[in-house]
């Protein structure tokens, strides 16, 4: 038994149905409809005249076979929820979906579902499609799938047009997730909240960027090894919570939040991080300090490096001057959670190794160092303002670091087993302080113009603290300290 209805509304009797039916019925005598799913294409295909909508089926095989249009048609059912869970269901079942046609929540939960495709209701031609849920493809808007069993979300989309407004597919056994399967116009106009916790999804085989709606994605305890926020997630200012808990990710994309104007939580922790560059972390400036969106980032499972770039030294700046020194806004996230983040900081010594353990909460600005090696970068225009393109590098045999934005640098060459490293190669660095103590005897027996030389002007000016004590020095020429010749 079916029904079908006009564009405009149900029609239980009367010529309309009549001759719809009979179409079909028709065209189920030449083999053109032999199941459920070429049943629902032929209700969708505009070549029915006149142009009919689907509303009800109740024993699809009994149209195939039988051509009484007569035969009484059920009723509409008033149920708008309907609770299945913590049964042994093994698929969708098709009848209440097909029954119920102003069904707006439909729970499946804790069942033994594995897969969303049957040959009855699913054409695995083109367009990819399922019609689990036709019946109720204007009412449905709450789906929950979660505990079953689940492997893949696969081409085929199995809430063909569909406008769910919740999913929930959290506890499977899900490692695909087709990108088609969530692009449907339909799905993607319309849902709003999306649970994929505790599968087994890796970033390749996850994208939820088509979903222009969503408010809320959840993929705690998946699989993820690396955040690319442009596939991943949607770039729209309507997403506002991204929960990532427990996954493997151990780096984020640069730029990865700058377009989420409207995000307001972000959660990292458990998960293997160990920088946290303030360049993936910068958001489009809000106006307060309170409007920031927040971030939960503790418990990594191994100790990130609190280095010049990590973003809590961006996050202690703003709080302090009340905003970002260049646009007046707070670029970055609140980080929660301070008293429980770990990290290590550097520890200015000459070899370059030496760290200690605390926590971001108790963190100064000058707490926030960067190792410099031999490998060249930027230096910002005010310390070579003749030179174009200006870089610095640490000096063979020494260890060297420097504070966000330069203001502190330290050039440390500690007995070193070069003989005079600052005298064989000119400092290329807007070195605070320098400390050549300790080196050898004989090493630096006389101190002049060639023991310290900087490869540009200006370089030097920043120097307040030269260290050359236990060094074994005999002599200091009087103009060895005049940096400025």
């Amino acid at each position: 038994t079916a029904c079908v209805g006009s564009n405009s509304s149900l029609a239980w009797t009367g010529g309309l149905t009549r001759l719809a039916l009979h179409r079909l019925i028709r065209l189920a005598a030449h083999g053109r409809v032999d199941s459920l799913a070429s049943l629902y294409s032929r209700m969708d295909n505009a070549t029915l005249r006149p142009p009919v909508r689907f509303s009800l089926l109740l024993g699809h095989r009994w149209l195939v076979k039988s051509a009484d249009a007569d035969k009484p048609l059920p009723r509409s059912s008033a149920i708008f929820s309907l609770d299945l869970s913590g049964n042994r269901l093994t698929r969708v079942p098709a009848g209440p979906a097909g029954l119920l046609d102003r069904l707006s929540s439909l729970n499946l939960s804790s069942n033994r579902i594995v897969s969303l495709y049957s040959s009855d209701t699913c054409e695995a031609g083109w367009p990819h499609l399922c019609y689990w849920f036709r019946a109720v493809w204007l009412s449905l808007r709450v789906l929950d799938l979660s505990n079953n069993r689940i492997e893949a979300i696969g081409a085929l989309q199995p809430w063909h047009q569909v406008s769910l407004n919740v999913l929930h597919l959290q506890n499977n056994r899900i490692s695909r997730l087709d990108p088609l399967a969530l692009g449907s116009r339909q799905l993607t106009a319309s849902l709003m909240s999306l649970n994929l916790d505790d599968n087994l999804l890796t970033a390749s085989s996850t994208s939820c960027s088509s979903l222009t709606q969503l408010r809320s994605l959840s993929l705690q305890r998946n699989l993820l090894v690396e955040l690319n926020c442009s596939l991943l997630l949607p770039q729209t200012e309507l997403l506002s919570k991204v929960l990532l808990s427990g996954n493997n990710i151990s780096q984020l994309e640069h730029g990865c939040l700058l377009n989420l104007t409207g995000l307001q939580l972000i959660d990292l922790s458990d998960n293997q991080l160990r920088h946290f560059d303030h360049r993936s972390l910068r958001m489009q400036p809000r106006r307060s300090r309170s409007a920031r969106a927040r971030l939960v980032a503790n418990g990594q499972r191994r100790t990130p490096v609190c280095d010049c770039r990590h973003v809590f030294a961006r996050v202690l700046a703003e709080e302090e001057r009340g905003g970002d020194d260049g646009t007046g806004g707070f670029a970055y996230p609140d980080w929660l959670n301070r008293r429980n983040s770990s990290c290590l900081f550097y520890e200015e010594d000459s070899e370059g190794r030496s760290t200690r353990l605390g926590h971001i909460s108790d963190a100064r600005h000058e707490d926030f160092l960067c190792l410099l090696g031999m490998q060249r970068q930027p230096l910002p225009d005010r310390f070579c303002p003749t030179v174009r393109n200006c870089t610095a590098r640490c000096l063979h045999g020494c260890a060297c670091y420097r504070s966000r934005g330069w203001s502190r640098a330290s050039l440390l060459c500690r007995s070193s087993e070069t003989a005079d490293p600052a005298a064989s190669q000119p400092v290329d660095l807007p070195a605070v302080r320098v400390d050549l103590s300790g080196l050898p005897a004989g090493r630096l027996r006389r101190v002049s113009k060639q023991s310290l030389r900087w490869s540009s002007a200006g370089l030097s000016a920043p120097l307040t603290e030269l260290m050359l004590n236990s060094s074994g020095v005999e002599v200091v020429e009087p103009d060895a300290l005049d940096f400025n010749q």
